[in-house]
């Protein structure tokens, strides 16, 4: 079940009306930049709580998100471009935008 909730947002009715259904480029907001906004806006929350609790733990749970939704936002990326080849953007980066 969770799995179709999670693709859901990407799931567009086929247009020939015959009931299947397509895959389709998320776009709009934070999706113009990267490939995955949602786990940006995850670390950014992380490396706040970090820095207001300013702990040596808090701190270093960020650290570790980091490494673990950087290695998944290279494997969406490479989904994308599997997937959709020349329509996806190759101005689209990772995971930061406008740097990674």
């Amino acid at each position: 079940r969770n799995t179709e909730t999670l693709k859901q947002p990407l799931l567009s009715q086929d247009v020939s009306g015959k009931g299947d259904q397509v895959y389709v480029l998320p776009c709009g907001g934070l999706f113009d930049y990267v490939a995955a906004p949602h786990w940006f806006c995850e670390l950014v929350g992380f490396f706040g709580l970090g820095l207001v609790a300013w702990h040596l733990h808090a701190v270093l749970i960020p650290m570790g998100m980091t490494s673990y939704l950087a290695g998944k936002a290279v494997a969406s990326t490479r989904w994308y471009r599997d997937n959709f080849g020349d329509k996806y953007p190759s101005c689209r980066r990772h995971l930061v935008p406008l740097i990674w």
